[in-house]
């Protein structure tokens, strides 16, 4: 039996903290897969596998977190031994975190592909992806077999490395390149101005956060081998990806008016979204929905960036 920690705070405040922000995350996916479910049926079957899936996974992830935090701090409690028991984190945080990390990047890939037409690019990008994904395998079969935080790092170091290392450099990788690809396309038209501006400041975004959070919990991982600061990112990793990949579909609900949408008049007291695909519709004094169709041509293929088209299909 490990010996445990003098000071409990730095065992039970990482756990409790990734906890928690794994509940608040997830609540934040479920709101955003409701949006998506809403907003676009008729998107590609394999987009709404994808998200839907996705959120299966996550689902999961917080039912097994839920019984981690059961051993450690209800059944555990007064035990201090308990916290240091991995339980089932070698498997809804390691593998599900890896998991969750590889469908996004995978899609990304795919996305490169699209819009590039660079099969080595987007392979690299599979490739670095699937690394990641070994190493978190790798990370979760150690951890499983050592049993205890305490041990971890000593057992599962090179494996981590491999998959945090690994995550922040595929996010990197896509992030760098979407934003070149998307700054030479050449348009005049305005909305689609509008549209590439938007798409970078996204991949910006959702790039630089996914990829703060695997470098944060290598480093904390790294400089305080002794402690388990390292947890807190691990436990919510997962779910910044799948937030990330769902801001990127939910990017074509447009508020006429609102913020990024200034070429979208909005009508006096009237709030909506502009698309018509929906599966219901909602009528009041207060709320309006309202619908902007156009038809242009341009060099640049709107379906790839997640632009709602005729035919109802989109990204």
């Amino acid at each position: 039996m490990a010996t445990p920690p003098a000071n409990l705070s730095n065992v039970t405040g990482p756990l409790l903290l990734g906890y928690l922000l794994n509940y608040g995350l997830y609540g934040v996916l479920s709101v955003q897969t409701y949006i998506y479910y809403t907003a676009f049926p008729k998107d590609p079957k394999a987009f709404q596998y994808l998200v839907y899936g996705v959120y299966l996974v996550e689902t999961m992830q917080t039912v097994m977190i839920t019984y981690d935090a059961f051993q450690q701090f209800a059944y555990g409690f007064a035990d201090p031994a308990a916290l240091d028991r991995i339980n089932l984190i070698w498997f809804d945080c390691c593998l599900i975190d890896g998991l969750v990390a590889f469908l996004v990047q995978t899609y990304f890939a795919y996305r490169i592909y699209t819009l590039s037409k660079s099969k080595a690019l987007s392979g690299i990008i599979f490739f670095m992806a699937f690394t990641q994904f070994s190493g978190a395998i790798a990370t979760g079969i150690l951890a499983k077999i050592v049993s205890a935080f305490s041990k971890l790092r000593a057992r599962c170091f090179i494996a981590a490395c491999f998959w945090l290392g690994g995550s922040a450099a595929v996010d990197i990788t896509i992030a760098v390149s979407m934003i070149y690809i998307l700054s030479q396309y050449d348009t005049s038209f305005k909305e689609t101005q509008d549209l590439v501006r938007r798409l970078i400041r996204l991949t910006m975004e959702t790039g630089s956060l996914t990829a703060a959070i695997a470098i944060i919990d290598l480093v904390l991982f790294l400089v305080y081998p002794l402690q388990d600061y390292h947890i807190t990112p691990a436990l919510a990793l997962a779910k910044f990806y799948s937030n990330s990949l769902l801001v990127v579909f939910n990017s074509r609900v447009r508020i006429p008016g609102g913020r990024g949408n200034e070429s979208m008049p909005a009508s006096k007291g009237a709030v909506g979204w502009s698309n018509n695909r929906g599966r219901s519709s909602i009528t009041g004094p207060s709320i309006r929905f309202d619908v902007e169709e156009s038809v242009w041509t341009d060099p640049i293929p709107l379906e790839s960036f997640g632009k709602s088209t005729r035919d109802g299909h989109g990204i």
